[in-house]
């Protein structure tokens, strides 16, 4: 039987507590009433915290823990814990805010109890954004051990290609010491041995076979001997090597699976990632107040007036130019601060003061080298006629060599009213997250006819990072706290097909080339040596035999491998849980039989502050039903 919390009393007591009236400081005021506006979890059993609001609006967190004061041992257990979170119809359960908990509800005030099978509704879990996560990391991780096996099977058919290459090499220098009237005894002596092999109906093995061919023709020539054992060397290799070769197409098969399975849980995640950041801007009232969340760019677009062919395909294409501090010189964009005008726009002021103060001597026109001496870099978008995109960061004495039109010159002052009728970054003028903030003029020195006019935006960080990503170092933004989602999973998925295509390409070389080669030198090399192609079949059929048992083992090697490096990574993943938990566990705060929430346990949530995990433990208010699920 599960047990429920009567949500409603407990924010009550909440809203009159003094302790939480202290701790919210002017926030709250004494009368107001509460409401819970969202849940976090850290595991699909477990919810840490509420996040409640007041009439005002205003956001708090609220710990698991501080509402221990509210709650009987068996509710804050119940509460902690989790269970099987059921719905519950409100039009028959009236008045009953609840937190409804384990398998079966109980009627909380005394109503008419309701009819499980038809009022209760068990929801289905879906999937938080975390827990994706999670999920397409550990398949990342399958994908990496994977291919792993994949360059050691590719080494190993490399090394064997050379090993094969010499015995071939060597049984023909032997061979050369063989006069012809002996090789013409040969072929009497194999005709022989595979007259009796065939004879004995199955009681000579290939094994003996093989053996007695070997002595046969010791006994005529040493050297015969010595070339038909580096010939079977070969012959053997060579069924290894067709062996190895298909566990390798095996591994790019399973590749390609594994590439699959990330794009479909990729999707997923930026899904519920989408679901759980509106839920999170429905909840809050969050202004846009940080450079990563509306940096500014400043740039221009030429259009195709410049004749500029940044991908070498012969077609010139639509050119943008957006200018960047590169402190480092790495040529890539490392933090949205990077963009000129991103800093003052973010301390409050305006983003057009970082271009301003680049004219060095006042003239009213910044140009290309004092723009180079203010440590701005350039980066070059190419956009074709068929929607191909090259982009790539240049200085700016390599972009006016380039153009080929004199100096780049750009007016000190914006215009007095914007030009509305400017194009804006990548042509995308009715770009829902581009905010156009000032006009200006800008053109070359040499060249009137390429004047144009450009401009001043405020782009928030999922646009940036979707346009500029090919130029941006994504993991350091992404360790900034930006959102890098969008492009990060794309970028993994193309790296994996690239690399399944590159062994693609070496599995087909080898099937298509290298061993027919391989497998017609040995047959010439045998029939030198007296082999008929009926004893010829007999060797290939005992080295296919030696090549299963050699092959099955190391594939056994790559599984023990591959499972013990799957097992290590696991064993790390859970000493760092393990740690993060002792961390958590030695900052929880303890509490009293009443409610003391401390600042720390207060706070305004906002979509940076708040992380949205799936939590099967529901909520239900009467009022909002709907806002709930």
């Amino acid at each position: 039987m599960g047990t429920n919390v009567n949500l409603s009393d407990v924010l009550k007591k909440i809203a009159s507590d003094a302790g939480f009236i202290s701790s919210a400081g002017d926030k709250f005021k004494q009368g107001e009433s509460l409401e819970v506006l969202f849940v976090s979890g850290s595991g699909s059993n477990k919810l840490d915290s509420l996040v409640l609001k007041d009439t005002s609006g205003d956001n708090y967190s609220i710990s698991a823990q501080s509402l221990q004061g509210f709650l009987s041992d068996d509710e804050y257990n119940a509460l902690i814990n989790g269970g099987t979170a059921q719905k519950v119809d409100t039009s028959e359960v009236a008045n009953s805010t609840q937190i409804v908990l384990g398998s079966t509800v109980e009627n909380v005030n005394n109503t008419t109890p309701v009819d499980a099978t038809t009022n209760v509704e068990a929801t289905e879990a879906t999937q938080g954004s975390e827990a994706i996560k999670q999920e397409i990391e550990q398949l990342q991780l399958q994908r990496e051990v994977n291919q792993q096996s994949m360059e050691s099977l590719k080494s190993q058919i490399e090394d064997l290609r050379e090993i094969i290459e010499q015995s071939i090499a060597d049984a023909l220098d032997k061979m050369e010491e063989i006069e012809e009237e002996q090789k013409k005894k040969a072929e009497e002596v194999v005709a022989q041995e595979l007259k009796k092999y065939k004879e004995s109906n199955g009681e000579m093995s290939q094994d003996e076979f093989s053996a007695n061919v070997k002595s046969a023709l010791a006994a005529i020539n040493p050297s015969m001997g010595d070339a038909i054992s580096d010939l079977m060397t070969a012959d053997n290799n060579m069924a290894l090597m067709s062996n190895l070769l298909g566990q390798l197409n095996q591994k790019i098969d399973i590749d390609k699976q594994l590439a699959s399975q990330i794009d479909t849980k990729q999707t997923a995640y930026d899904e519920a990632l989408a679901a759980e950041e509106a839920a999170k801007k429905a909840a809050e009232e969050a202004a846009k107040t940080s450079s990563c969340e509306c940096p500014d760019p400043i740039g221009a677009n030429f259009g195709e007036s410049l004749d500029f062919d940044l991908d070498g395909d012969g077609d010139a294409g639509q050119i943008q130019i957006d200018f960047f501090y590169d402190e480092d010189g790495d040529g890539k964009i490392n933090s949205l601060d990077d963009f000129v005008g991103a800093k003052a726009d973010a301390a409050g002021g305006d983003g057009w003061d970082e271009m301003s103060v680049m004219d060095l001597d006042g003239d009213g026109t910044i140009t290309d080298d004092e723009m180079a001496q203010s440590g701005v870099k350039v980066m070059v978008t190419e956009i074709d006629d068929d929607g191909t995109k090259s982009q790539r960061a240049m200085t700016m004495d390599e972009f006016t060599e380039q153009v080929g039109k004199g100096d780049l010159e750009i007016s000190a002052q914006k215009h007095d009213e914007i030009d509305t009728n400017v194009t804006g970054p990548f042509g995308f003028s009715d770009n829902e997250n581009n905010e156009l903030l000032g006009t200006f003029d800008i053109g070359f020195s040499d060249d009137e006819s390429v004047d144009t006019v450009g401009y001043q935006t405020r782009d928030d960080a999922g646009w940036l990072v979707e346009n500029y990503a090919d130029n941006m170092d994504i993991e350091n933004l992404k360790a900034q706290g930006v959102d890098v989602s969008a492009v990060e999973g794309t970028q993994a998925a193309t790296e994996t097909n690239e690399i399944a295509a590159q062994y693609e390409q070496f599995s087909k070389q080898y099937a298509e080339e290298v061993i027919p080669q391989l497998q017609q030198q040995i047959v010439e090399a045998y029939s030198e040596l007296g082999l008929s192609q009926e004893a010829i079949e007999v060797f290939k059929d005992l080295a296919e035999a030696t090549a299963e048992v050699e092959g099955a083992k190391i594939a056994d090697e790559i599984e023990a491998k591959e499972k013990e490096a799957l097992e290590e990574a696991e064993s790390a993943e859970e000493a760092e849980e393990s740690e993060e938990t002792e961390e958590t566990e030695d900052d929880s705060v303890t509490t009293d039989e009443t409610l003391e929430v401390p600042d720390a346990e207060i706070a305004d949530t906002t979509a940076d502050e708040t992380v949205a995990e799936e939590v099967e433990q529901e909520l239900l208010i009467d009022e909002e039903p709907d806002e709930m699920f």
